[in-house]
Parts: C-alpha cells; sequence; structure tokens
C-alpha cells in the first residue's frame, strides 16, 4: 500500500533529506559527549620547571615569602597573610581584577608545597597549585617545578577561551619562574 502523499519516486529525495539526520542519530554518542565537554567546568593546567643554583631552602624561603610575591610574579599584584600558622593563608590581588584566598593543603619545608584558591572573583574563577623543591646532584641546585591549574566556569564559552587562558597562564609561570630564579641567585650564597 502507498503512502498517499508520496510516491516511490519521492524516496530518493527523502532519503537525501533525512541522512544527516539518521546519521547524527547513530552518532549519539558524539552529539552527548559534546554537549557533556560544554556543561562542564573548564581547567587548564601549565607544568614547568627551572634549575636555581641555591638549595632548596633558600629557594623555598624565597618563592613562598607572599610578601615578596609580587616583586617577581607578574600575576600578583599584593598579598595580605591571614594566618601563618600551620600552614599560611593568604588573601591575594591578582593580574586585572581578580583576586583569591591561597589555603594552602599541604606546606612541608622545602619540600613540597598544594594550595587550593578559594573565595575566587571572579566566581566562575577557581584553581590552585602544587610546587616541589627537589635537591640537585650537588647541595646547591634546587629543581623547581611548579604545577598550576586554574579551573574555568561551565559556560561554553570557556571551551572556545580554554587556549587563550592556557597561553596566559603558561606566559605568567614562565614568566615569574625565570624572574624568581634570577633574583634568589642575586641573593648571597649560604654555604651549608
Amino acid at each position: 500500500m502507498r503512502h498517499p502523499h508520496f510516491s516511490t519516486a519521492d524516496y530518493p529525495l527523502i532519503k537525501a533529506e533525512l541522512e544527516p539526520l539518521l546519521r547524527l542519530w547513530h552518532r549519539a554518542d558524539l552529539v552527548e559527549n559534546w554537549l557533556a565537554q560544554m556543561t562542564k567546568k573548564h581547567q587548564v593546567t601549565i607544568k614547568h620547571t627551572v634549575v636555581v643554583t641555591r638549595t632548596p631552602e633558600q629557594v623555598w624561603d624565597f618563592t613562598q615569602d607572599w610578601t615578596q610575591r609580587s616583586r617577581w610574579d607578574p600575576a600578583i599584584t599584593s598579598a595580605e597573610i591571614i594566618e601563618s600558622e600551620p600552614a599560611p593563608l593568604v588573601r591575594a590581588k591578582g593580574f586585572g581584577w581578580t583576586s583569591f584566598v591561597a589555603k594552602y593543603k599541604l606546606y612541608d619545608r622545602p619540600r613540597r608545597t598544594s594550595l587550593v584558591m578559594v573565595d575566587c572573583v571572579p566566581s566562575w574563577l577557581g584553581g590552585g597549585g602544587a610546587w616541589s623543591y627537589e635537591p640537585g646532584d650537588d647541595r646547591n641546585t634546587t629543581c623547581w617545578t611548579q604545577t598550576n591549574t586554574l579551573v574555568l566556569g561551565t559556560s561554553w564559552n570557556f571551551a572556545f577561551l580554554k587556549p587563550l587562558f592556557r597561553w596566559q597562564l603558561g606566559w605568567f609561570t614562565r614568566r615569574a619562574m625565570r624572574k624568581a630564579k634570577r633574583m634568589v641567585e642575586r641573593e648571597p650564597r649560604i654555604e651549608l
């Protein structure tokens, strides 16, 4: 029995029009995956290492001093220490109009730190980082590694802006570490 509105001559035309929808239907997993990517929090992580010709203690003491942080880190414009024991709690103002509280999860002098950014402005921004200070081959060098993460909001706009945030976080991290290395290496060496 024929459908009253279509003739067999119409079938190729109808099939051609419906084929893209059928392909999407059969690949619904791709659409679902795309939608999931657009609605999750987006994050970017950067890891960078420099070798500093100072002991881990000297590098730690210099880079963990928040009162001096704005001298070498362009992402931090000012910092106020809220608590210092057992681990620092620091309110920081950042590049542009950002601010956050740095809450340490690990503070193991002179080996490792780990912190999370809380009370962030803007509210769609978050993140954290982990820094390590590994002794080099001799007692007077340190492999200083930063792993920094920015967590962005859930808007689909962040999916498109993610490469820009990755570039910016990488640029700030590398620039800050190079400047801190130069500054700490200029300080008098303390022989142990």
